[in-house]
């Protein structure tokens, strides 16, 4: 039964950090009309702010996931919400969903590290296995 949770959690984890990585985002600068046009395309679909920011709260929650393959798959979700969601990152961090201080230091840590190297989280071993459980 755990065995099949755990693949339902690490499923829904690379689901979620698919959706990240391939909706367009709807940006806060796109005008009214412009919004109201495209409303009914599936072409033009955005992926809103708030689902944005709900999906990162899902996955800050989910970093300490008892099973390694959640966390590994919740990593790589936490890394698309830096990449393309900034604020949302900045949101999770600030509120207090990531309870566990060891852990919240090496993600700020990682953080820092891959905008002085310009690259984002490059050394995700550094993270180590994001679980202090």
């Amino acid at each position: 039964k755990s065995d099949k949770n755990r693949n339902v959690r690490e499923d829904c984890g690379r689901y979620l950090r698919c959706v990240l990585d391939t909706w367009p985002v709807m940006m806060e600068d796109d005008d009214d009309d412009d919004k109201k046009n495209k409303i009914n395309s599936r072409t033009e679909e955005r992926l809103s702010y708030e689902a944005a920011q709900q999906i990162g709260m899902g996955l800050g929650r989910a970093l300490t996931d008892p099973a390694q393959p959640v966390r590994n798959e919740t990593k790589r979700g936490f890394q698309v919400v830096f990449q393309r969601f900034r604020p949302v990152w900045n949101e999770v961090m600030n509120s207090g969903i990531i309870r566990d201080v060891r852990l919240r230091k090496n993600l700020l840590e990682a953080a820092s590290r891959s905008e002085d190297n310009g690259g984002l989280f490059d050394d995700m071993a550094s993270l180590g296995d994001l679980s202090l459980n």
